[in-house]
């Protein structure tokens, strides 16, 4: 189970990443990863190399981590709490019958990777929080773990 809740994070706030560019065009890319009973699609958004907006949907079903609704409640809130206040950034967890979906989006243009970065499963390294998210970078990341391009 906190493998899960740690994937869902880590998803969320994919922080190995650095580098960018100011300058080009806007384009966007969606990954899709199905694991261990947990949906996660990552839509970024970016100008020439550098992210500026993440969106991240994690579906992830009780009987495969093993929760009863109101444990995932229990379980997921306090983290949901975590993200509260922090600008550029938006999260929100959906308690359905059999499944949670939890939405977080960043504004990177707006929000503070510092900050973002002591949130948990958040691993920004220096260059990410100076120079902004490279979009080559996480997507290759992104790959490597497995997500494929929608």
């Amino acid at each position: 189970m906190k493998k899960l809740v740690k994937l869902g994070l880590l998803f969320s706030i994919l922080g190995m990443i650095t580098g960018c560019s100011l300058s080009g065009k806007e384009k966007s890319a969606t990954y899709v990863l199905d694991q261990e009973g947990a949906k996660t699609t990552i839509t970024m958004k970016a100008k020439g190399d550098k992210v500026i907006e993440q969106k991240v949907v994690n579906e992830i079903s009780y009987a495969n981590i093993g929760l009863t609704k109101e444990e995932a409640e229990a379980t997921f809130n306090p983290i949901a709490e975590q993200f509260e206040g922090l600008e550029g950034v938006s999260e929100k967890v959906v308690y359905k019958e059999d499944m949670l979906v939890e939405t977080l989006v960043i504004d990177f243009e707006k929000a503070d990777l510092r900050k973002v970065s002591e949130l948990p499963g958040s691993e920004f390294d220096e260059d990410a929080i100076k120079n902004g998210v490279s979009f080559k970078k996480t997507a290759k990341a992104y790959e490597e773990m497995g997500a494929k391009k929608q």
